[in-house]
């Protein structure tokens, strides 16, 4: 059982924009006239040279300036010159989608793999339970996440986390969602090479604000989430402050709990006539195309794993197989068993038709039902920041803050049969091939025999004997 708990509080923060001493000022120039249509006058200049103007020859706003904190560019979407896609919070209520984690990774520029709750019994930077988003398929470390143009710091619950945890986004905060699918490299960094994600928080509020959602699965036995929120905020001449709470459940999913998922992982063969077939038959076809009256069994169950066996090392077998589920021990003096010789030649040595070590005797396809899908996860989120513009002129001088408190708890029981490798030493006394100090065979010598390589075997000459 593990359960991990992730917090992460950022504290307040202040700062003051002012724009710089030598501002931008319009430029003078002499008197120009406009040229004629299909003119070759050097002297005059196009509509699209005018100051103010659009490359299309319209006029642009005056004064037009729009900044979100970010190299992100908003106002003028469909004229930027970088590709950028805008998804607003209420657009996507529309369509179904209130998790900002979502929203982000089933957007069209998500590519790859999203890291999501699904991820579990893997080593991860970010710990279990973290979810984040990868742009054009080359890797979060390569996705800049800002939230009103400042960067978001990584979290996690373990490890040594590298990359921003989406699913601590305040979802009933946000207003909108800025992509910026360029690579912005040489503007923030090797973190930006993929793209950038600015979280845009609201400032229209006006009051207070509850909601609440929830998905409810037909099947019964897990599944279920929802999410409670509350806002509260006022807008005034001169800025803004607003302050939100959020608490969102996710409960577990194991694989038994959907009929879909239980059960083994099945084979799916098509035949050159276009039969689908889900019994496995291909293995043993090969089989006995080899060694004619040996088989192995047909099973629907695909081999994901195999467990019972160890690497004898220093011998011609490589991995061997403990004698039992019905394999046989074929290695002399051992309880350990090989399904092929050295020269490929699959093994029956108690002519039975069956071959010894028959791979679906230790499959572990389906033998850890209980295991975790999806992690059980609560997550706390606290937000309150707000803005107040001193001045008007052309300095702007605009005091802010922002204070953060993100909370998760992430559980689960079971994430997978554990995988272990030990390395056993020559005279541990537990080394079945310890014949010096402990109870063991002689591995090489037994590997002679089970290879038919001894004076008066089938196959001796073919090789040098082990010594």
């Amino acid at each position: 059982m593990r359960t991990n708990r992730k917090l992460s509080v950022t504290g307040l923060a202040a700062s003051v924009s002012v724009a710089a001493l030598f501002a931008a000022m319009p430029a003078y120039a002499q008197d120009t006239r406009n040229c004629e249509p299909g003119s070759q006058d050097e002297d005059c200049i196009t509509p699209e040279q005018l100051p103010g103007t659009g490359a299309n020859g319209a006029p642009a706003g005056e004064g037009e300036i729009v900044v979100t904190g970010s190299r992100v560019r908003h106002a003028d979407t469909y004229t930027s010159i970088s590709p950028l896609q805008v998804m607003t919070t209420e657009a996507e209520r529309d369509v179904g989608e209130f998790d900002a984690a979502q929203i982000l990774q089933r957007s069209e520029a998500a590519a790859g793999s999203q890291i999501d709750a699904t991820f579990q019994g893997y080593v991860l930077n970010n710990g279990p339970g973290s979810q984040t988003l990868d742009l054009r398929g080359l890797g979060a470390e390569r996705t800049l996440l800002l939230v009103n143009g400042r960067r978001l710091a990584p979290a996690g619950v373990e490890g040594a986390p590298t990359s921003p945890s989406i699913n601590l986004l305040p979802s009933s905060l946000i207003g909108r969602y800025d992509l910026l699918l360029d690579g912005a490299s040489s503007v923030y960094g090797s973190d930006a090479v993929a793209g950038v994600a600015n979280i845009v928080l609201r400032t229209d509020f006006d009051g207070i604000e509850l909601f609440a959602s929830g998905n409810l699965n037909e099947q019964s036995n897990g599944g279920n989430d929802y999410s409670i929120s509350g806002a509260w905020g006022t807008t005034f001449e001169r800025g803004f402050i607003g302050i939100g709470a959020e608490y969102s459940y996710r409960d577990m999913v194991r694989f038994s709990d959907r009929d879909f998922l239980a059960g083994c992982d099945t084979n799916y063969e098509v035949t050159d006539s276009g039969e689908i077939r889900t019994i496995g038959l291909s293995d043993n076809a090969a089989v006995q195309n080899r060694n004619p009256g040996i088989s192995i069994a047909e099973s629907p169950c695909y081999v994901t794993g195999i467990s019972g066996r160890i690497f004898n090392a220093f011998t011609r077998s490589g991995s061997i197989y403990y004698a039992a589920n019905g394999n046989v021990a074929n290695i002399p003096g051992m309880n350990y068993g090989d399904s092929q010789d050295t020269f490929g030649q699959n093994l029956d040595s108690n002519g039975d038709g069956i071959r010894d070590v028959d791979f679906q005797n230790v499959n572990t396809n389906a033998a850890n039902t209980e295991e975790s899908l999806i992690s059980q996860q609560k997550l706390y989120n606290v937000m309150a920041y707000g803005e107040y513009r001193i001045t008007d002129d052309d300095y702007a001088i605009t005091p802010f803050f922002e204070a953060s408190y993100s909370r998760a708890e992430i559980f689960s029981d079971n994430t997978g049969v554990a995988q272990l490798f030990p390395s056993v030493p020559d005279l541990n006394i537990y080394n079945p091939c310890n014949f010096v100090t402990g109870t063991g065979v002689d591995c090489r010598a037994a590997d002679n025999a089970l290879q038919q390589l001894n004076p008066g075997q089938a196959n001796a000459g073919r090789l040098s004997r082990l010594s």
